[in-house]
């Protein structure tokens, strides 16, 4: 994190993330890296508008991470905060969501690394991050339908 400018455009254009819908190793270990970034912003944003910058650019990054066709709902979730304004919740709401994601995206970077690894679950199989995803998407889902109004 250290020497990045901060990010205060919600708009991803501009921001580097991963489109191949199946990326290979070395490109979720690129992924990863901007996620984690991602993560790292989002759990240090406090305030409303920070956490509205910066929740999307989670989102965006997952996406990125792991391909655009693994979970429709993380770019409907993505476009769906886009439109929540720092008014259409008290800043305690914000936080929640805040943590909400965080919680879950850092549960999705520990399974795209453990996938990375080569690690497998009790039953042999191999970890698999995608669920993760799908969970992140849900959870940002569940903590913008909380919002309330101020």
């Amino acid at each position: 994190m250290g020497g990045e400018v901060e990010r205060t455009d919600p708009d991803p254009r501009g921001w580097q993330a991963v489109a191949d819908p199946h990326p290979a190793p070395g490109q979720l270990v690129e992924a990863l890296s901007l996620f984690e970034d991602a993560l790292w912003y989002l759990e240090a944003a406090a305030a409303p508008e920070e956490i509205l910058v910066n929740l999307p650019a989670v989102l965006w990054t997952a996406a990125g991470l792991l391909g655009a066709d693994s979970d429709p709902g993380i770019d409907a979730e993505y476009r769906a905060w886009q439109a929540v304004q720092p008014g259409d919740a008290d800043p305690a709401a914000f936080l929640y969501a805040r943590d909400q994601v965080v919680r879950h995206g850092w549960q999705l970077d520990e399974l795209a690394r453990g996938w990375l690894a080569g690690e497998v679950d009790g039953a042999g199989h191999p970890a698999h991050p995608y669920p993760g995803l799908a969970e992140l998407s849900s959870a940002a889902a569940t903590a913008r339908l909380t919002l309330r109004p101020a």
